[in-house]
């Protein structure tokens, strides 16, 4: 997914349901300390593991926030990679998903 997604040192990736943190986490590896990772989930809960093994990986540059990924706090064109692995097929509107992950991406 990371490869497809043309994840690169000093990427900004947005992690839509990351849920325990992948591909949050591997994507923070891969972008380096000057890159930047939001992983964002309905569930606190379960951002909270995430957190905790970011901070066990030394992983600086991940971000989490308790999110719908269906409506977005975030600015227009703000990330060069939008991820969700599993979150998609949970979402009851689709397309309004689809349409906030491409609002947030630069294009």
């Amino acid at each position: 997914m990371l490869q497809f997604a043309r994840i690169r040192p000093g990427n900004r990736v947005l992690d839509i349901a990351a849920g325990a943190g992948e591909p949050a986490l591997s994507a923070a590896s891969r972008v380096g300390p000057n890159g930047y990772v939001l992983a964002t989930d309905i569930s606190a809960n379960i951002l909270a593991f995430a957190e905790q093994v970011a901070r066990e990986r030394g992983l600086t540059n991940v971000e989490t926030r308790v999110m719908d990924g269906e409506n977005l706090d975030l600015p227009d064109s703000s990330f060069d990679a939008v991820l969700s692995r599993l979150g998609l097929i949970y979402f009851p509107d689709r397309d309004r998903g689809l349409t906030e992950m491409h609002r947030v991406v630069r294009v």
